[in-house]
């Protein structure tokens, strides 16, 4: 079975410097994978890319076995990618439960206006329901 996520060669250089450089990886559905080094070795970059925050000059990105290589982030979130930042207080004065609706009201096609209408948006609210259990 191939992984849920796999990248191939992957490249990002900013002018002569090669953040990452032939970097291929495969991901397996519930494991749990850290990307650790030091200070500027490219993880940031490595996380943005498969996240599409930034396009790859090289190599292949595969999602669920389909190309994402130059798929934009907000296609990734439909698809079931996405990502978390360090700073985890984005939405402060939200519940718990509406920072968990947020991202997948996107990944049902809506935006946050919906959240005015919570009640029409049932499969939203069951999503972020599991994820708190």
């Amino acid at each position: 079975m191939a992984a849920l996520l796999e990248a191939e060669d992957l490249r990002k250089d900013f002018g002569h410097l090669a953040a990452v450089a032939g970097v291929s990886l495969g991901l397996a559905e519930g494991s749990l994978t850290a990307i650790i080094g030091p200070n500027g070795a490219g993880k940031t970059t490595l996380v943005n890319l498969l996240t599409g925050l930034l396009l790859p000059d090289a190599g292949t990105i595969h999602f669920k076995e389909r190309d994402i290589t130059r798929m934009p982030p907000y296609g990734r979130v439909r698809l079931g990618l996405s990502r978390s930042f360090q700073i985890m207080t984005i939405f402060p004065n939200l519940a718990v439960h509406q920072n968990l609706l947020l991202p997948t009201l996107s990944r049902h096609g809506m935006n946050a206006r919906a959240m005015a209408r919570l009640g029409g948006v049932t499969e939203a609210n069951e999503e972020a329901d599991e994820l708190l259990r």
